[in-house]
């Protein structure tokens, strides 16, 4: 009976696993044939002070985003993290690094007062209205798909964060190939 329950046990986990990732790839190609599309009334602070949301004129941009169901305050707290890599793409003049957030109704109100506390000196484009998802349909909600590189047409290039996978680095390393400079 136990090697019974066991051996059912290990062929769920197989079997999920492998609903996994037939899911992971199934996003991954719903979000490769559609350009990303941002939304017209996003706001943008940089310096604690609201300034023109345009879109960095780079060959392509690494979108972080955050959508409402994340803590807007914890993921631009963690912007410390992404310093470097914002770095290296300046100094390469090969992307840019956007942070993307649409937070919640309850953080709302306190968002821009703490992004403007923490003086960041890189642009932050905040969607008030949560339009984002709702322009980008094939981006999915779960988080893991939140972090992408995209090129100048909005079209997607990879997708997850250099910062919790360097092999999203190295291979972002390598996009010189792929975008349109």
């Amino acid at each position: 009976m136990r090697n019974t329950l066991i051996g059912l046990f290990t062929a769920f986990i197989i079997l999920a696993s492998g609903c996994e990732r037939q899911r992971v790839k199934s996003n991954l190609q719903k979000m490769e044939n559609e350009a990303i599309v941002f939304p017209d009334n996003m706001i943008c602070i940089k310096y604690g002070e609201d300034v023109e949301p345009i879109i960095p004129p780079y060959p392509a941009t690494l979108v972080i985003y955050a959508d409402s169901t994340e803590c807007s305050k914890c993921r631009i707290s963690n912007y410390y993290q992404y310093l470097d890599l914002m770095a290296h793409g300046i100094e390469t003049g090969e992307y840019s690094v956007m942070f993307l957030i649409s937070p919640s109704q309850c953080d709302r109100d306190s968002l821009s007062e703490h992004i403007c506390m923490l003086g960041l000196d890189y642009p932050v484009y905040i969607d008030y209205y949560n339009k984002f998802l709702e322009l980008n349909v094939h981006v999915p909600k779960d988080p893991r798909f939140h972090t992408f590189m995209i090129d100048s047409q909005g079209k997607i290039l990879l997708v997850g964060d250099p910062v919790a996978n360097p092999e999203i680095m190295s291979l972002i390393d390598q996009l010189d190939n792929y975008t349109d400079k």
